[in-house]
């Protein structure tokens, strides 16, 4: 029996899945089964995916009526008969030593799920691909979930790029939802769910991130977004650890919300304005629904003089555009504290924030990155950002 099974959904992917399925038959690592589920598919997918079964036997092609990416996985899970699972969408591929490097990361099977860094991909003029190494934020090994505060929101949202254990998808019926943006609404519960975590650095699964068609470049498919909220936090609720996570979950809300935002005002942009602000009010509702404070980021414009800093104040400040009513709105001065020196931090409206060590040899995205981490985290720390703000 082979260790891994790897569950790729087919819909309509004729042009592409020839290079999905290649990446994974040129794994280092042979030993898998590769499981292709036609999603109802009305193009010549299903005909490309047997071919393939026809000269590999670790090839099984399922074909089925439409239901979405969600139920697809859900299925893909449920015939699973191997230790491990993971996920690959038809339009990406992987590096050659993806399942390789993953299958060291579990550690001959003592960790629950595992990592990897993303390679997005924007196509562009000329066809040619722009590459982009997207970092993890942690440190190589083993995460323990007690020393990483944020580590719901930097392990990301997205079902693939990881390897399961397939019995957490079982040890409470986790299954993805059949509507868009199915993984927000699972993958942070399932990480709560894994006894062990390990990260491998480097960007081994490639995400084809502007192809025209895909879910989440369609506009319909952003309004989904809320429900998927919606049941995330239905799930904690049901396991009694709301609590425990409360802060992570505001993390990933506001982030999504954040994300809503930035879509809107770009590749959204041209959408009818009625419907643009019909979709933000949705999510708006949800996240401020389940988490009231958060309104405070609401009314808050953000002032920094630093550059790094106002690069970070862009992953979570909102536009102006969408803050509430220009009275209501607080100001907050955003600066750097070397040690206790700054004696301003405690003044009312400054968020102090503690200056990175080594400034000039961090790579760059992940300490604004990290900055925006900290400065969000200060808005809602009791012991300091409470004090600091007012």
């Amino acid at each position: 029996m082979s260790w891994v099974t790897v569950i790729v959904p087919v819909y309509n992917m004729e042009q592409y899945v020839d290079r999905c399925i290649d990446s994974v038959v040129q794994q280092t690592d042979g030993d898998f089964s590769l499981l292709l589920i036609v999603d109802g598919a009305t193009d010549k997918s299903l005909a490309r995916c047997l071919a393939w079964a026809e000269r590999d036997a670790r090839i099984v092609v399922v074909r089925k009526r439409n239901e979405g990416l969600g139920e697809t996985r859900n299925l893909g899970v449920r015939m699973a008969d191997t230790e491990y699972v993971t996920f690959l969408d038809a339009d990406d591929w992987w590096s050659p030593d993806y399942l390789e490097t993953m299958r060291a990361g579990t550690e001959e099977g003592r960790n629950d799920i595992v990592l990897c860094d993303i390679d997005f991909v924007n196509e562009q003029e000329g066809g040619y691909f722009l590459h982009k190494d997207s970092r993890l934020r942690f440190s190589p090994g083993r995460l323990e979930a007690e020393q990483e505060p944020h580590l719901l929101a930097r392990a990301r949202t997205f079902a693939w790029g990881k390897l399961y254990r397939r019995s957490l998808f079982h040890r409470q019926q986790t299954k993805q939802p059949a509507h868009a943006y199915e993984d927000v609404s699972t993958v942070p519960f399932l990480i709560t769910q894994a006894r062990s975590i390990y990260y491998v650095a480097g960007a081994r699964y490639h995400y084809w991130r502007n192809r025209q068609g895909s879910i989440v470049n369609q506009f319909h498919s952003l309004r989904d977004l809320a429900l998927s909220l919606q049941e995330l936090k239905q799930r904690f609720a049901n396991d009694g650890s709301w609590e425990r996570y409360h802060d992570q979950l505001r993390q990933i809300f506001w982030g999504q919300l954040c994300f809503v935002v930035h879509c809107l005002a770009g590749r959204f942009v041209e959408a009818e304005q009625r419907e643009r602000d019909e979709v933000y009010r949705h999510v708006r509702d949800v996240v401020l629904e389940s988490f009231p404070e958060l309104e405070k980021m609401m009314r808050a414009e953000f002032h920094t003089e630093d550059a790094l800093l106002q690069e970070a104040l862009c992953h979570i400040a909102m536009e102006k555009e969408y803050l509430v009513e220009v009275e209501e709105r607080q100001q907050y001065r955003v600066i750097y504290q070397a040690g206790n020196a700054m004696k301003e931090a405690g003044a009312r409206h400054v968020i102090a924030i503690p200056r990175p060590a080594r400034m000039d040899c961090a790579d760059k995205e992940t300490l604004i990155w990290n900055l925006a981490d900290e400065i969000f985290a200060k808005m809602f720390d009791e012991s300091t950002g409470e004090k600091a703000i007012g």
